[in-house]
């Protein structure tokens, strides 16, 4: 699929983790042109919310569009935990409703759980929240290497942590209304200033008219990264080594990227001092 695409495409767009494992030229960073959404209506008095909905509890929302991937179940088993240690909260869990419906439980609440194995830091339904100046917390076993090879500009604004940190990470947001209140805000300034519909239109409009600028590049063959996305890193290491045993290491199909395949390898036998990515 990826030889079909180079071969037809004049410009490939992508991500710089997990979308990038068989290209081998130079593709341009999806971040450089950003995710759009249309808030449809003007949201300055949105920001005002975050801890101070007027409840005593902190309200928590989170909304995923599939469970098992954005890791719901560990969500919910670490909320349990901090509510019988005696922390004050609201969690509202929607399921199957319409984006209508998700974008008014997003105004309702103080701050977003997205989901804790993602490659990304700001998602779809993240990217929703900040346009209403409310925080989400996003977990990640690469979302430190990913920050660290793109440009500073890039990076979207959210609260980030490594899954086996979420505890602490939601301690932090329901506690510190301070805290809350900056992070939706400057979620809010950066999709504002660089993911506006028009924004991104215009971006694209660069790629058409062979405008891009260089820092917009980056070449597939220098990531490397094998923290997947959606399941625990036991989980992908599981998937390796079934593919290993049942048709050989050539199944991997990395023979012109054997940095990236002996990653996976050492991957296939878990090592939490890996953290799915290449040491610093």
């Amino acid at each position: 699929k990826m030889r079909i695409i180079c071969k037809f495409s004049s410009i490939v767009v992508g991500s710089q983790l997990s979308s990038s494992f068989y290209m081998t030229q130079k593709m341009i960073n999806s971040f450089a042109l950003g995710l759009p959404f249309d808030p449809g209506q003007d949201t300055k008095n949105d920001e005002i919310a975050p801890g101070s909905n007027g409840k005593n509890k902190v309200k928590i929302l989170h909304a995923p569009s599939h469970p098992a991937v954005k890791g719901t179940q560990e969500i919910k088993r670490v909320l349990t935990e901090l509510a019988e240690e005696g922390y004050s909260f609201e969690l509202v869990v929607i399921e199957g409703k319409s984006n209508a419906q998700v974008l008014s439980e997003i105004k309702k609440c103080d701050f977003v759980i997205d989901q804790i194995y993602c490659d990304t830091p700001l998602a779809g339904l993240a990217t929703e929240a900040a346009w209403s100046g409310k925080p989400s917390l996003v977990g990640g076993y690469g979302l430190d290497y990913l920050e660290s090879i793109m440009p500073s500009r890039f990076w979207p604004v959210s609260v980030v942590c490594k899954p086996d940190e979420i505890k602490l990470a939601l301690v932090e947001l329901i506690t510190n209304h301070q805290y809350r209140k900056d992070a939706g805000k400057n979620a809010k300034d950066f999709v504002s200033k660089n993911w506006s519909t028009k924004k991104v239109a215009a971006n694209f409009k660069l790629l058409i008219d062979d405008a891009v600028p260089a820092d917009w590049w980056f070449d597939p063959m220098e990531v490397v990264y094998t923290a997947g996305f959606g399941q625990t890193l036991e989980e992908s290491s599981l998937v390796i080594r079934s593919l290993i045993s049942e048709l050989g290491i050539d199944s991997l199909l990395l023979q012109n990227r054997p940095d990236l395949r002996d990653r996976f390898l050492e991957l296939s036998n878990y090592s939490s001092k890996t953290n799915g990515v290449r040491d610093q």
